[in-house]
């Protein structure tokens, strides 16, 4: 009995295709309407409410983490963690500053 082959060179999904390596990891499909359609969902004041609750959940999640690990992680990660609650408070400033008045 021979030993299996460590790669295929046919598609899981299509055995008649061929592999190809510039796809390889990518999807096998084309992408379905522009991503500039999806940009944004909302338009006006929805929108800039939206992203700033967005950004303040993730801030909120950010600061809980570092609060709760900081008696508990090594320095290495504590300075992640750290880098991590400064650069969300980072993105909300920078969020306010590009609300128009």
């Amino acid at each position: 009995m021979k030993p299996p082959r460590r790669h295929s060179r046919r598609h899981p999904a299509n055995p008649k295709a061929r592999w190809n390596p510039k796809t390889k990891g990518k999807a096998h499909h084309k992408a379905r309407g522009s991503s500039d359609t999806h940009r944004h969902k909302h338009q006006g004041l929805e929108f800039y409410l939206d992203k700033y609750h967005h950004l303040m959940d993730a801030h909120l999640e950010a600061r809980g983490k570092y609060y709760r690990l900081f008696h508990r992680s090594s320095p290495k990660q504590l300075a992640k963690l750290e880098a991590h609650f400064s650069e969300t408070m980072a993105q909300i400033r920078r969020f306010e500053k590009t609300i128009p008045p």
